[in-house]
């Protein structure tokens, strides 16, 4: 018989790819020791928060309790004992709790009301135009005079100005005035009559001095004045 050769043992094809995952999956994978310092890390913060828990309990417990302590309320039970004293707590923050009078929020919103009413006043006055100067006048038409008075630091010209006359006309009378000048030296109170004609054009002029002195201008044909007094 001849020999039998011994069988050829297949080599398996996944081996050496599940020892290459097996080389990442280590090297991705967050070490065992990271995990175990976690551990002890979280059950020291909650052993804390437990321990003040107790703490805060035993202070609620210990507030809860203290007035069964109280000699002075002896008579009574301890349920009534605590509703006594919380009552009187309240009662304190009642009477020591800041608060407004409400007469003064009642009337406080009125206040601004009173006082826009004169500010509206003002506005409206603010608004309207200034009323124009009119000196006082006296109307005669018989013979068409008007009489003005002069107003304190008025000139005759800003008197024509006023009531819508011709200024030239004061310029041209005040070239016929003469040396004593009468018309540049008017003063307040001092009564000036004017004449006018259909057209209201001024065609007399007439004043009075301090000295009781009449002084009269006409105009000419050609629109000049001249003195006539």
């Amino acid at each position: 018989m001849g020999r039998i050769t011994p069988r050829r043992r297949n080599r398996r094809v996944y081996q050496p790819v599940l020892r290459t995952w097996l080389n990442l999956r280590q090297r991705i994978s967050p070490e065992p020791q990271d995990q175990e310092t976690e551990h002890p890390m979280s059950a020291s913060t909650s052993a804390k928060l437990l321990d003040k828990l107790k703490v805060v309990k035993q202070h609620l417990y210990n507030v809860w309790h203290m007035p069964d302590r109280f000699d002075w309320m002896e008579p009574l039970p301890a349920f009534h004992r605590r509703w006594v004293i919380v009552a009187t707590v309240v009662l304190l923050l009642s009477l020591l709790w800041p608060y407004s009078d409400p007469q003064d929020a009642r009337y406080s919103p009125e206040q601004p009301q009173e006082n826009e009413m004169p500010l509206q006043a003002g506005m409206q006055n603010n608004d309207a135009p200034p009323p124009p100067r009119v000196a006082p006048t006296n109307q005669t038409a018989a013979n068409g005079w008007q009489e003005y008075h002069i107003q304190a630091g008025q000139t005759l010209a800003q008197l024509f100005r006023d009531n819508q006359l011709d200024v030239n006309d004061v310029f041209a009378m005040a070239q016929v005035e003469g040396n004593d000048k009468p018309l540049s030296n008017l003063k307040a109170g001092q009564e000036v009559e004017i004449q006018h004609n259909a057209q209201g054009q001024v065609i007399a002029l007439k004043i009075e001095t301090i000295t009781n002195e009449q002084i009269e201008f006409r105009r000419e044909s050609d629109g000049s004045f001249r003195r006539v007094r």
